[in-house]
């Protein structure tokens, strides 16, 4: 059976895995698929597939539950988790995913470019994801856009500040993709997918939030850094800095050989199996 919460980067010859924690569909630059190719042959490389949505203005998505779900497809699959990566956003998931993987010793954890998701982390995609429509929004709508997104207050919206302001991002964008759809005369069905897919990504962020807010992760043993950005405060482990830009790190054959180097180091070994 082929997993449901993962998507298959790479196929392994044994049964172990690494779990890769990251948004991928669609955004430029190199991802895991691009640092696969460099790791060593013999592990499965498994990457999370977006969430189904769950944006709305009452109680936020679960982490915990969300990390369960995650774990119980690699189980069903017999593969043993040997590492865990995490990408930028997706630190916080990854941080409580290693935390519960089975096993006598901790799974191995890589973060790159790891950032904590906060207001200022929702109000900034939403931005991105409107400017990605500029041929269909004028210079004074954006504007006005990002003077509404600015002036949102989660701590005025009600209910848990982050999944209040995700909740009224999720309107914004819902609002502005439609009108621009229509305005150019595109099928309604196009403005429907680029919609939920901007909420697929708001649930990531609010997860990924959850799980980092709930302070059952663990440190990462190794972060690795783009060009100028500064590692989390608290970072623990070791930091390795290289001089590229972001969207070329986990291309370079050096972060993949950091990387195996990493998860040889803290072998994982299955945990025994319980009594009944």
């Amino acid at each position: 059976m082929a997993p449901v919460c993962w998507r298959v980067v790479r196929e392994g010859v044994e049964r172990d895995a690494v779990l890769a924690v990251d948004f991928g569909p669609g955004r430029a630059g190199a991802g895991f698929d691009s640092l696969a190719d460099h790791l060593p042959p013999g592990a499965w490389v498994l990457e999370t597939v977006p969430p189904p949505p769950q944006v709305r203005s009452g109680p936020g998505p679960d982490a915990h539950d969300h990390v369960r779900g995650l774990l119980a497809d690699v189980g069903q699959q017999r593969l043993t988790v040997v590492g865990v990566l995490g990408y930028c956003t997706g630190a916080g998931t990854a941080r409580l995913l290693a935390a519960r993987v089975p096993g006598s010793a901790p799974a191995p954890l890589v973060l790159f470019d790891p950032e904590d998701v906060d207001a200022g982390t929702l109000r900034a995609e939403l931005e991105q994801a409107v400017s990605s429509l500029s041929k269909g929004v004028t210079p004074d709508e954006l504007a006005q856009i990002r003077t509404g997104i600015d002036r949102l207050d989660p701590l005025e919206l009600g209910g848990h500040p982050g999944v209040a302001l995700a909740h009224a991002l999720h309107q914004e964008y819902h609002q502005v993709v439609h009108a621009v759809f229509t305005r150019m005369e595109m099928p309604a069905v196009l403005a429907g997918k680029l919609a939920a897919r901007f909420d697929s990504y708001l649930t990531y962020l609010l997860l990924s939030a959850a799980a980092a807010g709930s302070g059952d992760g663990r440190p990462a043993d190794l972060t690795v850094l783009s060009r100028g950005i500064e590692p989390p405060p608290g970072t623990v482990g070791d930091t390795v800095q290289f001089d590229v830009e972001r969207g070329a790190m986990l291309a370079l054959p050096e972060v993949a050989g950091l990387v195996a180097r990493t998860l040889r180091r803290s072998p994982v070994t299955p945990a025994a199996p319980k009594g009944r």
